[in-house]
């Protein structure tokens, strides 16, 4: 064989090595984005995720009832309609969303059903996908919840909002003064608001030391673990919901 056709033949295999581990990579980038949910793979999921919400609840015969809507902390939460038990819940979650996604699928994922309650739980998400300078980031992703909440109540006049604080991270640490700032600012909104409670859940993830709680968080760091939700059910969701009835007891049919 020639010198000049064993190059050739060197070439053709290097480039089939190329593309092979270039293929290898670029699946390992895909299961990544499909497991933490960012990205591109956050859209290719989210259809899915969308058809199964409807597909799961019928907004003809589950009407008047309590909707958790957010993103992936309460997407990722399958053990949901156990774990609120005696109350009667539908998880609406779906991963990686933003405010102004939550507003645009509201249309098929919200108002159909009529929600009696609306447990909401946003945060990170718009810190960390926002483009922009950081400097005025606090004020965008504020403008994006105020306007997420009128949109919601203008929509569901007679519906009650239940705003959980946005999670500190140790995933996301850099957004910590941030969400706290915008965690402040929703609570003075809900305590000014009508059928808006407010459930300052900030403590949760953060120890007396002042660091944050890595065992209630799986790897990421960003998304928590099934103990950290019951928690976050028992000491904090459940009782803004009690609170709820007892305030509006012709809402009682909603716990069993």
């Amino acid at each position: 064989m020639s010198k000049k056709k064993v190059v050739k033949k060197r070439i053709k295999r290097g480039l089939i090595c190329a593309s092979a581990a270039t293929v290898v990579s670029l699946a390992a980038v895909a299961e990544l984005g499909r497991r933490y949910e960012w990205g591109p793979f956050f859209y290719l999921n989210f259809k899915k995720r969308e058809r199964e919400i409807v597909k799961k609840y019928s907004a003809r015969k589950r009407r008047g009832e309590i909707i958790f809507y957010g993103a992936s902390n309460f997407c990722r939460w399958e053990e949901m309609e156990q774990d609120m038990l005696p109350y009667t819940v539908q998880n609406h979650g779906f991963g990686g969303s933003t405010d102004a996604e939550l507003i645009r699928s509201a249309g098929r994922l919200l108002y159909p059903y009529a929600p009696a309650i609306v447990v909401l739980q946003t945060g990170s998400n718009d810190c960390a996908r926002l483009p922009g300078p950081k400097r005025t980031l606090y004020e965008r992703v504020l403008n994006r919840k105020i306007r997420m909440l009128e949109t919601f109540r203008r929509e569901l006049p007679d519906t009650i909002f239940i705003v959980i604080s946005g999670i500190l991270m140790p995933g996301r640490r850099q957004y910590d003064n941030i969400i706290k700032r915008i965690n402040r600012s929703v609570q003075g909104i809900a305590s000014q608001t009508d059928r808006i409670y407010y459930v300052d859940a900030e403590d949760m993830t953060v120890g007396k030391n002042g660091k944050h709680r890595k065992d209630l968080f799986i790897e990421d760091g960003v998304h928590l673990t099934h103990e950290a939700r019951i928690l976050w059910a028992e000491k904090y969701i459940k009782p803004a919901l009690d609170k709820v009835i007892s305030d509006h007891p012709e809402l009682a049919y909603l716990k069993r």
